[in-house]
């Protein structure tokens, strides 16, 4: 994957649930996909979508979601948290 499509992946809902793409990330992603070369491939993943029934939809991209996610994303980093100062 390019530096370019690389995606740091956080939950999408700001839980501790499963990982996400945020919504910049949704979008420079799909910018992406839309590139010349790439629209076909567009297509097809709304093709093919569109296969699946309605109410099973989100369910189905959330799972591949995960699934992308968990393979190809960049883990974000945790800050630390920050200590209290000691007086003194």
């Amino acid at each position: 994957m390019g530096e370019r499509s690389k995606a740091m992946w956080q939950p999408a809902d700001g839980s501790t649930g499963s990982p996400g793409l945020s919504p910049a990330d949704h979008l420079r992603l799909l910018t992406d996909l839309l590139r010349p070369g790439q629209i076909e491939l567009a297509r097809r993943w709304v093709a093919a979508l569109m296969l699946v029934p309605e109410d099973e939809r989100e369910a189905m991209v959330e799972a591949i979601e995960q699934r992308i996610v968990e393979t190809y994303a960049e883990p974000t980093p945790t800050p630390e948290p920050k200590r209290a100062k000691k007086p003194g």
